[in-house]
């Protein structure tokens, strides 16, 4: 029995779960095809470049095409193209652009991993529409598809999305046939190779140091075991973001290869959540303690504080604003407000104070804040005779109300409802002194609703996001809401972090308005809608004319934070000094 232990059971099993490894390793390099592409046979009868299109959300743009040229007397040519992103409802369009001339189409079609879609003969010309440049689109004697081009910006556009028939191209083989190859050969190498190595085994007795490097062997093992046969299932709602997929191996660009490797397998390892949770939580508990000191340092009442640049910014008010950055500043926001001025538009500017700024006293004692003002008092106070502009800091608000109501989250970076009310309080007394249609809500108009809910993004990072949760008095509307959530447009010069929320009250003569904002506006929405008879949010700093030019909004709102204050010394965009210099 012993024998057939050692000399057939451990080696099969041990060769069979690595010959397993490699076919899954195998299936994901450029051995198996990855992609689906778009595949034209053709005649040829002049030199040209030929164009293919994908369509986004939005339109057929640039930077979704590629080009292939041809030569002049190709005969049964074949052309591939790779479709990529094929997640939304997309079209093709074939383009030969300014070239003039005549092509004999043969065949197009969509080739899938395994299965393929084929366009011949008048399923071409019933699969696809020539704009009017295209002078002529038929069928030949011969049952190939003339194409004539007569214009300047002549193509074909499919009448079919890619997702019509995406569950089809992208449905896998059963078996990959040269992979399988290779593991089989695995298989019988490795068997034959630790039936050799285990021999030494069948007389010699089992001893304890055995089972210890077995033990180990097994738990060193396991993760990677269960990252292959258990791939992590993205979760956006714990990670905030996609986890790395699985590179695909190309010998042409190998060290790329394995820079995207790494990454996928850092976060996709067996057990990495729970065993980074396991980690955090023993800090947290026993020694109060962040497992990520980098990223979130841990206060005192189990208070959380991030210390990421970006996020926290300079939470220990370590420098200061020179003169001239003030007077920087103030002339970039003056300028910006006389160019939304000649638009007719109020602009108006809200920074909203970090968490550290308002509860210092739960900060850690090895983290001591200097005593000088920070630069947001500072530009505060440099402006508060600057009339041309509307700056609004909330922070002495918040100091005053964090005596009755907390309005941070413990376990989070953001501001809760409470401070997104008070924030909206702030924001919109001054705007209403701009436009008397404006009638701030009330806080009488809410009741408090107690949730706890998982969405603290400071114990995500430490991944103890359902131990550490945010207790929150949720602000819910005692009467109905008069704004509804519609459809938001999209801008071709904005770059946006989040998609664009619009708000709107039908058959309302209030103000419009848009905010250019980031997360934390998300807590002062709900309250800011009800005043707006339109309000676009748009997740960016970045200001655009294209946007104005759409909306022709009464006001622009834009709110920062503390933390990414120094951006008002960057020059204003150049539309706004052509504007201003008209």
């Amino acid at each position: 029995m012993r024998k057939l232990i050692i000399l057939v059971i451990i080696p099969v099993l041990a060769a069979l779960s690595i010959s397993c490894y490699i076919y899954k390793a195998l299936i994901g390099t450029d051995m198996v095809n990855q992609d689906i592409k778009l595949e034209i046979i053709l005649d040829t009868y002049q030199e040209s470049n030929l164009q293919f299109f994908l369509q986004d959300s939005v339109d057929f743009k640039a930077e979704n095409s590629q080009t292939i040229k041809l030569r002049e007397g190709l005969k049964d040519y074949k052309i591939e193209f790779t479709i990529n992103d094929t997640q939304k409802p997309r079209k093709i369009r074939i383009d030969p652009s300014i070239t003039r001339g005549t092509w004999i189409i043969k065949k197009i079609a969509l080739k899938g991993l395994v299965n393929d879609v084929v366009f011949e003969h008048d399923s071409i010309l019933k699969s696809f529409t020539p704009n009017s440049d295209i002078k002529t689109f038929e069928l030949t004697p011969n049952h190939n598809i003339k194409l004539e081009s007569s214009g300047n910006d002549a193509f074909i556009v499919s009448n079919f999305s890619v997702t019509d028939y995406l569950e089809q191209l992208q449905q896998k083989p059963f078996l990959n046939l040269l992979p399988f190859f290779f593991s089989i050969c695995s298989f019988g190498l490795l068997t034959y190779f630790l039936r050799k190595k285990l021999t030494y085994f069948i007389d010699k007795p089992l001893e304890f140091n055995h089972l210890l490097i077995f033990v180990f062997i097994s738990l060193i093992s396991l993760p990677l075991l269960w990252m292959n046969a258990f791939p992590v299932e993205q979760n956006i709602f714990t990670e905030k973001r996609m986890l790395k997929p699985k590179p695909a191996f190309d010998f042409i660009n190998i060290n790329h290869f394995f820079n995207e490797y790494t990454a996928y397998f850092e976060d996709n390892l067996g057990f990495k959540k729970p065993l980074s949770t396991f980690n955090s939580y023993y800090k947290f508990k026993l020694f109060k303690t962040s497992s990520k000191p980098e990223r979130v340092v841990v206060g005192k009442d189990d208070w959380l504080f991030s210390t990421e640049d970006g996020i926290a910014g300079d939470y220990q008010n370590l420098t200061s604003y020179t003169t001239a950055d003030l007077n920087k500043i103030k002339q970039h926001l003056e300028e910006i407000t006389q160019c939304y001025k000649k638009e007719n538009i109020h602009f108006v500017l809200i920074v909203l104070p970090v968490k550290s700024t308002i509860y210092p006293e739960y900060l850690p004692d090895n983290i001591h804040r200097k005593t000088k003002p920070t630069k947001l008092a500072q530009l505060s106070g440099f402006l508060k005779h600057s009339s041309a502009i509307n700056f609004i800091d909330v922070s002495d608000d918040f100091i005053k109300e964090k005596k009755s109501n907390d309005l941070f989250y413990q376990h989070d970076i953001h501001i809760n409802y409470m401070g997104g009310f008070v924030a909206y309080q702030a924001l919109i007394q001054t705007m209403k002194k701009m436009d008397s249609r404006i009638e701030p809500m009330k806080l009488g108009y809410y009741f408090k609703k107690m949730v706890r809910i998982p969405n603290a993004d400071l114990s995500n990072v430490l991944s103890l996001d359902y131990t550490l949760l945010n207790d929150e008095w949720y602000l819910k509307k005692g009467i109905r809401k008069k704004f509804v959530k519609t459809e938001a447009p999209n801008y071709e010069t904005v770059p946006i972090q989040q998609k664009t929320v619009r708000s709107q009250i039908k058959n309302s003569h209030l103000p419009k308005a848009i905010v250019y904002r980031d997360s934390f506006f998300n807590l002062m929405m709900p309250y800011f809608s009800e005043n707006f008879s339109e309000c676009t949010y748009i997740w960016s700093y970045e200001m655009s004319k294209e946007v104005i030019d759409k909306e022709k909004p009464d006001f622009v709102v834009l709110e920062i934070t503390e933390a990414t204050l120094d951006q008002l010394l960057n020059d204003n965009p150049k539309w706004m000094k052509d504007l201003l210099n008209r």
